[in-house]
């Protein structure tokens, strides 16, 4: 009978004095308001590195480099209904360009070397033709070396040539932009 009530006195010590013990282990959460803010994760969080890394969908490689694009970039143009826009990343260049664009900017990059650059394009899907709206070149280290933006007014639209990269992301611009409600446009 005694080892009866010493078992169930330290069954009850055990009962009564856990929740002390796992108070002690509860981050405090005041000025978390919301789960989006809530930060639980077993994986390291990403670099900068593969963050930008994450953000490129392949699109095709050519004897120029290899493209990819931006998603997020996708966009209607907001005069003209028929004119949407992407984000263009080519990176592997070809050696040659990259000789002549690293001697461009040789001045610039001092022991840097070029990696790669984005290139905007606009794309007419009415009239299948596409302009060039922008670009920068990025060096190895992450620095924008140059960028340059095309005005609307002086914007010069050509055909898209078969089997273009051209081709490629207005394939992919009419996909994403059918995919998204019509006000997200």
């Amino acid at each position: 009978m005694i080892r009866k009530g010493l078992f169930f006195c330290a069954l009850a010590a055990c009962l009564f004095l856990s929740p002390v013990v796992l108070a002690d282990e509860v981050k405090d959460t005041r000025g978390v308001d919301s789960p989006e803010e809530w930060h639980i994760s077993v994986q390291p969080e990403p670099s900068r590195w593969e963050k930008e890394a994450a953000r490129w969908t392949p699109l095709l490689k050519n004897d120029t480099g290899t493209y990819a694009y931006e998603a997020a970039s996708v966009a209607l143009d907001e005069k003209k209904v028929d004119v949407a826009e992407i984000v263009l990343r080519v990176s592997a260049l070809k050696p040659d360009i990259l000789v002549r664009l690293n001697a461009r900017y040789s001045y610039v990059l001092d022991e840097d070397t070029i990696s790669h650059m984005e290139q905007r394009l606009k794309l007419n899907r009415r009239d299948n033709s596409f302009a060039t709206a922008g670009h920068k070149y990025f060096s190895r280290g992450g620095i924008v070396i140059e960028e340059t933006r095309i005005s609307e007014e002086q914007l010069r639209f050509h055909p898209i040539p078969e089997g273009s990269v051209a081709e490629a992301a207005l394939e992919v611009v009419n996909e994403i932009l059918a995919s998204k409600p019509a006000s997200n446009r």
